[in-house]
């Protein structure tokens, strides 16, 4: 299953590009600047947005043990299913004038979760040298919680949505271990 663009310009989305389950199936669907005119300049950016969706998977082996566990690498391989009849859609949204990341899921904001997202944030704002803070809003059309890898889809979609919104053009490999921090 190919990255595709649905619209707008996505930097960093690779027509066959393969690497990791989730990133299999992640497709940028919007992408939008504003701010600022050619050539690009983050400085004089005071908004960057992407939105991805991601789809879960069901694991029909599931692998057991970690062979990194900082980077939550399995100790075995897994066979799962990707689920491409449901989706998480995740809209980034960097912007000036916000002090903290937020994290809204499903209409709610929920903070437990909001430092697992900055981390993610602070990875890809290292790399690519922009400071802004970002607002992270994500919705499962599925039941989460349900065993059908709601989080893994949700970090997968975070990650592409964030790196085609800071138009970081990050390799696929290197997304997934952003995820997978």
């Amino acid at each position: 299953g190919p990255c595709t663009r649905r619209s707008g310009k996505s930097p960093g989305i690779r027509p066959d590009s393969r690497v990791g389950k989730m990133f299999e199936r992640c497709n940028v669907l919007t992408f939008n600047v504003f701010g600022t005119r050619p050539p690009f300049d983050r400085g004089m950016i005071s908004v960057m947005q992407a939105t991805a969706i991601a789809h879960p998977n069901i694991a029909l082996v599931k692998y057991w043990g970690k062979s990194d566990g900082e980077r939550n690498i399995p100790a075995v391989g897994s066979v799962s299913i990707t689920l491409d009849g449901l989706t998480t859609t995740t809209r980034v949204r960097f912007e000036a004038g916000h002090s903290l990341d937020r994290f809204v899921f499903a209409g709610r904001e929920i903070p437990a979760m909001t430092a697992r997202v900055s981390s993610c944030l602070d990875d890809l704002r290292r790399r690519t040298g922009v400071t802004l803070r970002a607002v992270v809003e994500s919705e499962n059309d599925f039941p989460t919680a349900a065993g059908l890898a709601s989080s893994a889809s949700g970090f997968a979609a975070l990650v592409v949505a964030a790196d085609a919104a800071l138009g970081a053009d990050l390799p696929r490999s290197e997304l997934a271990d952003i995820a997978r921090s």
